[in-house]
C-alpha cells in the first residue's frame, strides 16, 4: 500500500543472553523495494539482528538468525529490556554471501578444488567461471544438505545454457557431466532451500589410453590432473630427428612418468618417479625420430603441469619441431675449409 511505501532499517544490539538491547539506526525513509545496501557501524556486540519497520506504521520484521559485530568499540546493549515480543516477527532474511550474483561478477574457480558457498536468501544465485585447458569431461556437483540446482553455460549469458540439473547428485545435490572443448565456461548455482553447500568442478582430459593420447608441443606447459590413484594420462610428441627427449612435470602432485617408442605397454623405454623437483618425475632419454608416447600417473591425486623438450645434437640446441642440423654441419665444414685455404695461401706466399 502507498501508506507503507517507505521503510526504516536498523540494528538491534543485544547482550549475550538477549535480555536487553539497544537500537542502532542505519537507514530512514528508504524505498520498500526488497533490498538496501548499508554500512555497518564500527561496534562490537555479541548478538545482532536487523529490523525493518514501516516508516509511518507499527509493522516490522526481524532477521531470523543471530549474528554478531566485531568492531573496535563496545556497543551499549542495555537500553531496553526484552519483553517477550521483540523476536516474534522473524521473517526477514539477510544475504550473507559474496557478490558473485551475475555473470559479470562470476568467481573464478580452479579445477578439482572444493569451493564452500551459501545460498541465502532463497532468491540468491551464485555464478562461477572455470577454464578448461584441453578437451575433456567436466563434472560439476555440490555436496551438503542444501537443495541445489546447477546450470552450465558456454558463455556469459543465459542463452548459452548447455545443461542444468536439480537432484542427480547425492540426496538433494545437483550434478552435471559434459564432454567439452577447451575454453572458459560458466556455472550458476540456485537453491530450493537456503544453506551452505560445497561446489566441486572436476575435469578429466579423456586421454586414458594410447588411442586417446593428446598431442603436445615442445617447450610448452600442459596443465593436467590426476583424478584418482588409478587415473593414467597419455600424451604423444612427434620427434623430428634422432636426439635427446626430456619429459618432466611440475606441481605438488607425486607423479610417475613413462616414455614409449610405440603405442603399447611393451614399447616402454624408461619410467621415472621422483627425479624431478619435489615429488615430480623427470626423464631424459636418447630417442630416434618418430612418434613417442608419454604416460603420467600419480601416487597422490591433484594438478600437475607437463613439459617436454627436444635437443638435436646436429643442430646444437633444443628444437620445437624442426631441425637445422644438416645446414649447420655443412656451414661448419665450409668454414673449416676456408680457414685451411687461407693458411695454405700464406704458406705459398712466403719467400724461399
Amino acid at each position: 500500500p502507498a501508506a507503507r511505501a517507505l521503510a526504516d532499517l536498523c540494528l538491534l544490539l543485544f547482550n549475550s543472553n538477549k535480555s536487553s538491547y539497544c537500537i542502532e539506526p542505519l537507514v530512514f525513509l528508504t524505498g520498500n523495494d526488497g533490498g538496501q545496501s548499508v554500512v555497518l557501524p564500527n561496534l562490537a556486540a555479541p548478538v545482532v539482528r536487523f529490523r525493518v519497520k514501516c516508516s509511518n506504521n507499527i509493522f516490522y520484521a526481524l532477521s531470523t538468525a543471530d549474528m554478531s559485530l566485531s568492531g573496535t568499540t563496545a556497543a551499549d546493549t542495555s537500553c531496553f529490556s526484552v519483553d517477550g515480543d521483540t523476536e516474534e516477527h522473524a521473517n526477514l532474511t539477510v544475504e550473507t554471501n559474496d557478490n558473485n550474483d551475475d555473470f559479470a561478477n562470476a568467481d573464478s574457480i580452479g579445477l578439482n578444488v572444493t569451493v564452500p558457498e551459501r545460498i541465502d536468501p532463497i532468491t540468491d544465485e551464485d555464478f562461477f567461471q572455470i577454464a578448461l585447458p584441453a578437451a575433456g569431461e567436466l563434472t560439476v556437483e555440490t555436496s551438503g544438505s542444501t537443495d541445489t540446482l546447477c546450470s552450465l553455460f558456454s558463455d556469459s549469458n543465459l542463452a548459452s545454457l548447455l545443461a542444468s540439473d536439480d537432484d542427480s547428485g547425492a540426496t538433494l545435490n545437483c550434478r552435471i557431466t559434459q564432454n567439452l572443448a577447451a575454453g572458459t565456461y560458466y556455472i550458476r548455482l540456485q537453491g530450493g532451500t537456503t544453506g551452505d553447500y560445497t561446489l566441486l568442478a572436476s575435469f578429466d582430459e579423456n586421454n586414458n589410453d594410447f588411442a586417446t593420447a593428446l598431442s603436445i608441443a615442445f617447450n610448452a606447459n600442459i596443465d593436467a590432473n590426476v583424478q584418482s590413484l588409478t587415473d593414467v594420462d597419455f600424451f604423444f610428441v612427434d620427434v623430428p630427428a634422432d636426439g635427446t627427449l626430456t619429459v618432466l612435470t611440475n606441481g605438488t602432485t607425486d607423479t610417475v612418468c613413462g616414455l614409449y617408442n610405440g603405442a603399447t605397454v611393451a614399447d616402454l623405454l624408461i619410467a621415472d618417479d621422483d627425479s624431478g623437483s619435489g615429488l615430480n618425475c623427470l626423464i631424459t632419454q636418447t630417442v630416434s625420430a618418430g612418434r613417442h608416447y608419454i604416460s603420467v600417473e600419480g601416487f597422490t591425486t591433484g594438478n600437475y603441469s607437463l613439459f617436454a623438450s627436444f635437443s638435436d645434437p646436429n643442430s646444437g640446441g633444443s628444437s620445437g619441431g624442426s631441425s637445422g642440423g644438416f645446414d649447420l654441419a655443412w656451414l661448419w665444414l665450409l668454414m673449416t675449409l676456408w680457414l685451411l685455404s687461407q693458411r695454405l695461401r700464406e704458406e705459398f706466399r712466403r719467400p724461399v
